[in-house]
Order: C-alpha cells, then sequence, then structure tokens
C-alpha cells in the first residue's frame, strides 16, 4: 500500500523560505538594526559574540542580501517542485 507524503510541512518549509529570503533581502538594515539592538541590551552575549565587530560593517548587509537571494532562490525552487507535485 502506497502513501503519499503529507504536503503541509513542505508548504509551511517553502513558505518559511520565502518569507525569510524576503525579509533578509528587502529589510537587511532593519535586520542589522535588530541584531545590533539585541547585543546592546545583553552585553554579557555581546562579550561571547566574535562577529559583533563584523555586525556594525556595510559587509554585513551585503552578506544579509546575499543569504536573502540564495533563500529566495531555494523557497522558489521548493515552490516549483510543489507545483509539479501538484499539477501531476
Amino acid at each position: 500500500m502506497s502513501r503519499e507524503p503529507n504536503a503541509i510541512p513542505f508548504i509551511i518549509v517553502t513558505v518559511a523560505f520565502l518569507i525569510i529570503g524576503s525579509a533578509a533581502l528587502l529589510g537587511p538594515r532593519t535586520i542589522q538594526r535588530w541584531a545590533l539592538r539585541y547585543y546592546a541590551a545583553h552585553p554579557w552575549q555581546a562579550n561571547l559574540n566574535l562577529f559583533l565587530r563584523w555586525m556594525r560593517t556595510d559587509s554585513y548587509v551585503r552578506t544579509l542580501r546575499l543569504l536573502g537571494v540564495i533563500t529566495l532562490v531555494v523557497g522558489m525552487w521548493l515552490l516549483v517542485l510543489f507545483l509539479k507535485k501538484v499539477i501531476r
């Protein structure tokens, strides 16, 4: 007896990739502000973060944008896979 896998986890993961990718691509400065504000409120954790100095640079913002593009590509790929499965 063949059983189809449940599509709900696949949809949740796909939507998560699309949302996170969009946020990182379209709002990297906001993400940077949130992260820096968090470490300003928790200085004991700031001492443990080796990347905190880098997080203040434009290079960090460019990296967030790049990760946003990569995450969106993965999300789109998952969406195409899902739609191919549904259309069959």
